[in-house]
């Protein structure tokens, strides 16, 4: 049990590390512009 909530959490913070790199881009872009 405590495995699957590890590994949970780590997908999750993976997921979140690659939404907030995206909302960089997205951001980066918009100075560009």
């Amino acid at each position: 049990m405590i495995a699957h909530v590890t590994m949970f959490s780590i997908s999750n913070h993976m997921f979140f590390k690659l939404v907030l790199k995206n909302e960089e881009l997205k951001v980066g872009e918009i100075d560009k512009i």
